[in-house]
């Protein structure tokens, strides 16, 4: 009520209207946040975080995020683009276009993380195999990351779970 509240009091605020989206999205209401966060760019075209937001929703209703995440890269600031080049990864890997979320997870993090976070993708994807070399990778960047050690393991369990030939 409170966010619907700010919108109607400022309705030229791209911050409000962004907040609003970022409400509605936690609630489940994706395509009303959607609509919210396309309103704060609206408003102001300086607010990049609404775009990455918008980037991020598009991603989890399975639209054709690529576009949308690309302009918010470019839109995003400084160390802030780190956040929407992750976004732009998931929307290559929605699209079915892993070799660009790899790239793109790199370019976003250091190589533990990136490969980390390669790991976690295709893991949801159920590429077990894929997801173990990229944990594998990240902990040859860095042998003390232990939950990189912990995600190979359980995509080793679930590869072998699908495929239990020796």
């Amino acid at each position: 009520a409170d966010a619907y509240r700010a919108v109607h009091y400022a309705p030229d605020s791209a911050a409000a209207a962004n907040t609003l989206g970022t409400l509605l999205q936690a609630t489940g209401n994706i395509e009303a946040a959607k609509l919210w966060y396309a309103r704060a760019f609206h408003l102001d075209k300086d607010a990049w975080y609404a775009l990455n937001n918008l980037c991020y929703a598009a991603v989890l209703t399975r639209d054709a995020a690529v576009n949308t995440c690309q302009a918010a890269v470019a839109a995003s600031p400084g160390a802030k683009s780190k956040l929407a080049q992750n976004n732009l990864a998931l929307a290559h890997l929605a699209a079915g276009d892993a070799n660009s979320a790899k790239q793109w997870f790199r370019r976003a993090s250091e190589p533990a993380t990136a490969s980390y976070n390669y790991g976690i993708a295709m893991m949801a994807t159920r590429a077990y195999q894929e997801a173990t070399a990229a944990f594998e990778e990240a902990l040859r960047a860095d042998p003390q990351f232990t939950l990189a050690a912990m995600r190979a393991r359980q995509a080793r369990l679930a590869a072998h779970a699908e495929d239990p030939r020796p």
